[in-house]
């Protein structure tokens, strides 16, 4: 038997309403959470001038052979909008950037608030409803910056935490992304050769449905 299911934005909504409701879009992100290759990045000081410090001079020349730590979380609730082929989630967050010396000192640089809007195409893995992050974007707003001093979005930090968010919060969303949420099927129940389509607004899940008992 052929079977169709359609799911709304509605639904990813408030798939996504719960996870910033109870936390899950919360982060605080620290050299431990890169690929080991690429650590060095939120130092404050390097020679290869591939880190925070040579990105941003003035986080380098006042905190140098220090570490940057950065917390992110959603100030409002994300919104998922359902396209032709691809969904698109705007996230409106709230950053802070912080320095922590050798002696373990910790002092806060910056604070911000971020757009980031996140391309995912959905794809279905039998009973799994999975995806992946194909591009992303982000762009600062209110930025304040080590003495207090309000900066109309330094191009410099803005660069810096497009890659930060590159090389760790996305590899982190594409882990769950490929994990995916199983679609609600009585037991006893099989969707095999399942596709998916985007539409305008929702999608539709197409399969065959075989029975196990």
């Amino acid at each position: 038997m052929h079977a169709y299911f359609w799911l709304t934005e509605y639904s990813f909504n408030t798939l996504i309403y719960q996870a910033h409701m109870f936390g899950y879009l919360k982060l605080r992100i620290t050299k431990h959470d890169f690929p080991y290759s690429a650590r060095r990045f939120m130092e404050t000081t390097c020679s290869s001038g591939d880190c925070i410090g040579a990105f941003v001079p003035e986080i380098g020349e006042k905190y140098p052979d220090s570490a940057v730590e950065v917390s992110v979380e959603t100030a409002v609730r994300p919104v998922a909008t359902l396209t032709p082929d691809r969904m698109t989630i705007n996230l409106s967050t709230a950053m802070e950037v912080q320095v922590k010396s050798v002696d373990n000192n910790v002092r806060t640089l910056a604070s911000t608030n971020a757009s980031i809007t996140l391309s995912f195409v959905p794809e279905m893995r039998q009973q799994n409803l999975i995806g992946k992050i194909t591009l992303h974007s982000l762009s600062l707003s209110n930025v304040k910056f080590l003495n207090g001093q309000v900066l109309s979005t330094p191009v410099q930090m803005d660069n810096a935490l497009t890659k930060l968010i590159g090389l760790t919060i996305i590899p982190k969303l594409n882990v769950l992304a490929d994990r995916g949420v199983k679609l609600p099927i009585a037991g006893g129940v099989r969707f095999v050769n399942t596709y998916i389509s985007v539409k305008q607004g929702y999608v539709i899940v197409g399969t065959d449905v075989t029975k196990t008992w």
